[in-house]
């Protein structure tokens, strides 16, 4: 039990307990519960307006469901959180997503105090703030309020770069 307690992220298969992974589709179908979807609808309602479009920072949605019991299931695109992508990208993000988080309400002007960014690792911070901009934008938040939980974001590999993408919608 006491292992079980130590390590429990290590038995944990998917992001959201309930959710699937579709490997064979790349998709990630999450149900909210009637409980919680009733709270959640300006959530909902993000989740509905992104369906089939390609917003810079955002998972791509392809389906909403309002089901009979009340309950809604969300099926996108499965985006690794931050946790697992750095395992799939290297440490070569940390940075880079850190200076760019660390940035999350305010301008550019803020990354620019790089610290100790290389160029490369500068120009990545640069596109993530972007990409950050971006959902908060499409969230209708200021940066300030994004949720930056590494588990509501990961990294996709789009227009041949690394894109900090956000999968939780429930900012605000």
């Amino acid at each position: 039990m006491k292992l079980l307690l130590e390590n429990w992220r290590e038995y944990l298969e998917e992001i959201i307990q309930g959710g699937v992974h579709d490997p064979d589709r790349n998709t990630y179908t999450k149900t909210m519960p009637p409980s919680s979807a009733g709270e959640r609808k300006k959530e909902i309602q993000l989740y509905k307006d992104a369906i089939g479009k390609e917003i810079r920072g955002v998972a791509k949605v392809y389906n909403v469901k309002d089901n009979e019991d009340g309950s809604v299931t969300v099926e996108m695109e499965h985006i690794l959180p931050y946790d697992n992508s750095k395992g799939a990208y290297g440490e070569a993000i940390r940075e880079p997503r850190y200076q760019a988080l660390r940035c999350i309400g305010t301008g550019r002007s803020c990354v620019d105090e790089r610290g100790k960014l290389n160029d490369e690792e500068y120009e990545m911070a640069l596109e993530f703030h972007k990409d950050i901009k971006s959902a908060a934008k499409y969230f209708r938040v200021s940066g300030s309020k994004m949720d930056d939980n590494p588990g509501n974001y990961g990294f996709a590999e789009r227009n041949g770069r690394l894109e900090l993408v956000f999968l939780d919608f429930g900012h605000g």
